[in-house]
């Protein structure tokens, strides 16, 4: 992820001590405020997060600055005391997220340390997770907000009350109780600094402004922000739109040439090959169907609709070329097409399975040049809990998966047959598109016939999509067999990242 941080007094110390341990980021500093405010309206989409100091009087003086404080009738040096704020109210104005923006201040009170560290709290208590690894980071977490964090801005018999609260597993009580801790700390703060002074007057306008971090220790910093950083950087929403950013942006400024477009090799009409300015405006045009601003679940899985298709859309009649190497991949992309022409999207569109489809995508449309795993593709590795993977006989955990999966789909068939014998489908022979009768020898070939079944289709549609992955285990088995299992090919990665979700496809 990208984070744009707006610091007049930065110096890589404090890079080094405030940011430290946060992987997979690119921190971008600027350090004056006309700079920042011209940074916010040209390039504000490419960033993920925002930290902002409130005050930034180490900026250049100039006449831009002179004018922008006259507006408010404020003097320069006045104006740059919470030039923060005002960078602040263009990110609004431009429509980014208050919750993916921080403030840096020197001069905040102690006070506001409780709404922060409730904020973190919630987000904490709110996670679900499903590896060994995260229940135990969400403990460890959990444990020192709570007994360390709140436990020490709240007093012994408040401590007291809100344990008896959480105790008694009465989760409205609980956080009435700690909303109403902040509520009167909130009250009892005197206008006395910026920060106070800021969140007065957005409560003045009902509203709510973003958390700050008090500016201490080194150590009080880097733990403040990294509590803060947490829930954002482990978003799977967040990680998978940085995904389809990074990349569309690195095709932009690297595709030079003709021979970069893979995807011409499976269209042999030359008229209906893609320029590269197609290939710039196709992935260009996934990433903007993300919104920078993370939608409501219910708008997401509309968004997720939208861009599922566009991920399969160009896998059409036209692409239907399969001597090139990659055609393994690209045959699970046609289906895909094929299935979303003549079906339905699933009920229920997760990131991974976006990612999949992406990454699908990248390494049939372009050339990266190299089959080894590139620098830009590790935001897509995020979007998969692939741990203890290492060890795994690729190849071999291939035809396991394939044959499982095989054999879980000839039993719905023969159950829905059961049920419905005048809709009875076939599960050993099929008919191509001449109409010619073929044997089903393929996963894919059974599931294309199940998914031409209306009623079958209606029954299982999200179990159908839930064992995509499979079309990738049955076409890149062989592959998998010839690498090195410790190569650093593409197809390594994605196989290690897809192993473990495809395990999890339900019989139901």
């Amino acid at each position: 992820m990208r984070i744009l941080w707006i610091e007049d007094k930065y110096d890589d110390h404090k890079q080094a001590l405030w940011f430290d341990n946060i992987s997979n980021c690119k921190i971008e500093v600027i350090r004056d405020y006309v700079q920042a405010k011209e940074h916010i309206l040209k390039k504000m989409h490419q960033f993920d997060l925002a930290v902002l100091d409130i005050d930034l009087e180490g900026s250049a003086p100039s006449d831009e600055i002179a004018k922008i404080a006259r507006q408010f009738e404020l003097d320069t040096s006045s104006f740059l005391q919470e030039a923060g704020f005002h960078l602040y109210i263009q990110l609004l104005e431009q429509g980014y997220d208050k919750n993916r923006v921080i403030f840096f201040t020197g001069n905040a009170s102690g006070t506001e340390r409780l709404p922060f560290y409730i904020w973190a709290f919630r987000q904490v208590y709110n996670e679900k997770p499903s590896t060994a690894e995260e229940k135990l980071s969400r403990k460890k977490r959990f444990n020192e907000l709570f007994n360390t964090n709140i436990r020490d801005l709240v007093s012994d018999i408040e401590f007291k009350e809100l344990e008896t609260r959480f105790t008694n597993n009465n989760p409205k009580y609980f956080w009435e109780y700690l909303d109403q801790l902040a509520d009167e700390r909130g009250s009892r703060v005197e206008i006395k600094n910026t920060y106070e002074t800021l969140k007065r007057r957005f409560k003045d306008a009902r509203m709510s402004a973003s958390h700050a971090v008090c500016k201490g220790s080194d150590k009080q910093i880097q733990s403040d922000l990294q509590t803060w950083l947490y829930p954002h950087l482990n978003n799977s929403y967040l990680r998978l739109r940085d995904a389809l950013v990074s990349m569309a942006e690195f095709i932009e400024d690297n595709l030079h040439d003709d021979d970069q477009i893979l995807f011409n090799k499976y269209i042999p009409d030359t008229e209906r090959q893609f320029s590269q300015a197609d290939l710039r405006a196709y992935f260009l045009q996934l990433a903007a169907l993300l919104p920078q601003r993370e939608p409501t679940d219910e708008n997401k899985q509309r968004v997720y609709q939208q861009l599922l298709r566009a991920l399969v859309h160009e896998w059409d009649d036209k692409a239907k070329d399969a001597r090139w190497p990659d055609a393994a991949l690209a045959s699970i992309l046609r289906q895909l097409r094929n299935w979303l022409a003549h079906g339905k999207t699933p009920s229920t569109i997760t990131e991974p399975l976006l990612a999949y489809l992406f990454w699908l995508n990248c390494r049939t449309m372009f050339n990266f040049s190299s089959d080894e795993l590139q620098p830009l593709e590790h935001p897509l590795l995020l979007l998969f809990r692939h741990q203890g993977t290492d060890d795994l006989h690729l190849a071999k955990e291939a035809t396991q998966i394939v044959n499982k999966r095989k054999a879980d789909l000839k039993q719905l068939i023969k159950n829905f047959n059961d049920q419905r014998p005048a809709s009875e489908i076939n599960y050993s022979s099929y008919k191509d598109k001449r109409g010619i009768e073929k044997q089903i020898k393929t996963f894919g070939d059974l599931a294309v016939n199940a998914h031409r079944n209306a009623e079958f289709q209606e029954q299982h549609n999200q179990w159908l999509w839930d064992a995509i992955y499979t079309l990738f285990w049955e076409s890149c088995k062989n592959s998998l067999a010839e690498l090195n299992p410790e190569s650093l090919h593409y197809l390594n990665a994605m196989a290690r990242c897809f192993w473990q979700i495809s395990q999890s496809c339900d019989d139901a």
